[in-house]
Order: C-alpha cells, then sequence, then structure tokens
C-alpha cells in the first residue's frame, strides 16, 4: 500500500525554466570555475509553487550518518524517542562532524519516493519529472559540457537551528555523478544565520561561499570540496533546497 503524507493539495503548476536565462553566461562560468550561480533560474510562477509545496505540503524525517551508514528518522519515531536516546544521537553526530563526514537536517527522499510509488500525486514528483526532462537535462549538458548527463536523483532539504553538512565532494566511486545541483527556495536569509554553500580551495581556505536565496540554482563539477556552514541557534528562517546529482549510466 502507497505511504501517505500530510499535505493540502494545490492546483498542479508546471515548472518550467526562467525563459529568460543566459546560457552562454552560464556556460562561461562554469567553465571558467567549475561552478556555477544562476538566478532567477525557473519561471516565477514555478519557484513559487514549489516553495508552497516544501512549506505545508512535506512530511520531513530527520538525517544523519553514522560513518557510511545513513539514518532516516520519521517524525513519530523522532516522537517517540526520550531526552536520553535524542541525547545520545547528537553525541554520535557531533563526534562525527568534529572527526569526519557528517551530516544533520530534514530531507524528502523525492527519488525514492518517486521511483516506489509512495504519495501518489504529489507535486514533488512533478518537480522530479521537470529534473529529469529533456529541457532541463538539455541546459545542464549545455552549461556544463557533460554530453552524457543522462538522469538526476533528487531531495528535498531543510535545515534549521543546528544542521549542517561537513566538507566533502561528491565524488563516490560508482555513483557515475558528473556533477551536483542545488535549487535554492529559501525566500529570507541572512548570512550570518550560517547555513551557507561555501567553498574550499586545495589550501584548506574558504574561496567562496552563496547564501540561501530563491529561486537560484547552483551547479558544482564533482569533484568539488564544499560543506554547508552550521545553521545558528538564532536562525530566523528555513532553508528549503532541492539537491542531488546529474549522473551518467
Amino acid at each position: 500500500m502507497a505511504k501517505s503524507t500530510k499535505s493540502r493539495r494545490k492546483p498542479e503548476i508546471s515548472v518550467r525554466l526562467n525563459p529568460e536565462l543566459d546560457q552562454e553566461a552560464c556556460r562561461e562560468s562554469f567553465g571558467r570555475d567549475r561552478r556555477v550561480h544562476i538566478r532567477d533560474v525557473l519561471a516565477y510562477e514555478s519557484a513559487q509553487r514549489i516553495l508552497e509545496c516544501l512549506e505545508s505540503e512535506v512530511t520531513w524525517n530527520l538525517v544523519f550518518n553514522e560513518g557510511l551508514k545513513h539514518h532516516d528518522l520519521r517524525p513519530n519515531q523522532l516522537a517517540a524517542m526520550s531526552p536520553k536516546q535524542e541525547a545520545t544521537i547528537m553525541a554520535h553526530v557531533n563526534q562525527g562532524a568534529r572527526d569526519g563526514f557528517q551530516y544533520l537536517y530534514h530531507s524528502y527522499p523525492m527519488y525514492d519516493s518517486y521511483r516506489d510509488g509512495n504519495d501518489p500525486g504529489h507535486y514533488l514528483h512533478t518537480v522530479h519529472e521537470f529534473i529529469n526532462s529533456e529541457p532541463m537535462l538539455d541546459f545542464v549538458r549545455a552549461v556544463t559540457g557533460f554530453d552524457d548527463i543522462a538522469y538526476a536523483d533528487s531531495q528535498a532539504t531543510l535545515y534549521g537551528p543546528g544542521h549542517f553538512l561537513t566538507r566533502h565532494n561528491d565524488d563516490v566511486e560508482g555513483k557515475s555523478r558528473r556533477c551536483a545541483y542545488i535549487f535554492n527556495f529559501t525566500p529570507r536569509w541572512r548570512p550570518d544565520w550560517g547555513g551557507l554553500l561555501e567553498f574550499v580551495d586545495a589550501d584548506g581556505h574558504v574561496s567562496g561561499g552563496l547564501v540561501p536565496s530563491f529561486n537560484a540554482l547552483n551547479l558544482l563539477a564533482v569533484p568539488f570540496d564544499h560543506y554547508v556552514s552550521y545553521v545558528a541557534p538564532y536562525a530566523g528562517g528555513k532553508r528549503y533546497s532541492i539537491t542531488g546529482w546529474f549522473r551518467y549510466r
């Protein structure tokens, strides 16, 4: 039986690229820096509909890793935990972040849900189909020069106070990743709240960073060292994005 998610279904709105994008400028930027930040990437009504979905139609899981093991906790599992159990998880998370690769944030597994037929009719299924549509794939191929890109996976993410993603480069053997992508859907954010996408150079210095924004797309060649900085306890917003990798067969 298909699983359900709490949602307020809204009128279907197609997801479309902004027809006024300067594809050549995007290509030049990616060719120079191996990454590109593309503002106003979607038609405004498409971006606004996705934000509404992320704000009110998604049941978020808490995700974190324990070494190479991924944990995915549903809201009912979190509600059943004792304070001691929560403290134990956070101790493991903090230890992992101190010594290696670690993440902690809320997620909705778009690709897995779409593949498995869960949450039928969910608007994020429409978004996943758009990311894998020929117009979107052709755009990414043209910008990155990776002509063999064939498909993408996807997840929706929500970062709040205490969430983070430590330094990594996305280069995992056997995953066929050409470039990472991050669609931004955060309408209001301050850089001092944390949650920045930051880039690391060969000397270990921060070479650049991007504040969470609305209706922007970041593309990063794989491998590329980056991380999402710790979200401060006083952050006054929610950091929404849809992320994944464009892959070859």
